[in-house]
């Protein structure tokens, strides 16, 4: 348990999920196996992630920031907030990301296209 959130993990075949838990609702983070993995297939991996135009890297936007009991996600369509074990999402417009971005983190994203805004959702 961490500020109201929990985690589990659970095995799925060859497969170890992540997930967290707030109150009623489950949220699944990632999944991973516990095969040994060499640095090439790291690197294949990472060229994949950052480069494909159908990796969810290239096609989203997210920020995220945790302080005791308050974690902020800001997403290309959503602000997702848990307060002391409490999730509210708040749906935005994707063209308020760069407002969104200096109000709950401080950050300029500056004027250039961010690259989610170049490629279909």
């Amino acid at each position: 348990m961490q500020d109201g959130l929990a985690y589990s993990l659970r095995r799925l075949g060859h497969f170890w999920m992540l997930s967290m838990h707030c109150g009623e609702e489950s949220e699944e983070l990632y999944d991973f196996g516990d095969v040994p993995h060499s640095a090439a297939d790291i690197e294949m991996a990472n060229y994949y992630t950052a480069t494909h135009p159908s990796s969810v890297f290239r096609r989203t936007f997210t920020m995220q920031r945790l302080r005791p009991g308050d974690r902020v996600i800001l997403r290309t369509t959503m602000i997702t907030r848990y307060r002391n074990g409490v999730r509210s999402d708040t749906p935005i417009d994707p063209k308020q990301v760069r407002r969104h971005a200096r109000e709950l983190f401080g950050v300029e994203l500056g004027d250039e296209p961010l690259l989610f805004e170049s490629q279909p959702l």
